[in-house]
């Protein structure tokens, strides 16, 4: 979905630290993941997906994931 989105770019994405495990979120969901399926990957439930997407949200200052993706694609075009 992202092409060139990387692990380093979602560290520093917003000014915000992300955890590593939040940084593995982020990817998934950029790549066009539903939570089912990025829980499926990381081997965890669906709630900790959700738990993970809220704080990247917070962190990033968004309220969706279509507005986490609306604002990657914004920043990558500065």
């Amino acid at each position: 979905m992202l092409d060139g989105v990387d692990g380093r770019f979602a560290n520093t994405f917003g000014g915000q630290a992300l955890t590593k495990r939040e940084t593995e979120v982020f990817l998934l969901v950029s790549q066009g993941l539903a939570n089912k399926a990025v829980a499926g990957q990381l081997g965890v439930g669906e709630g900790t997906v959700k738990a993970h997407l809220h704080n990247i949200y917070r962190k990033l200052r968004v309220s969706n994931r279509t507005s986490l993706i609306l604002s990657v694609i914004a920043d990558r075009r500065k």
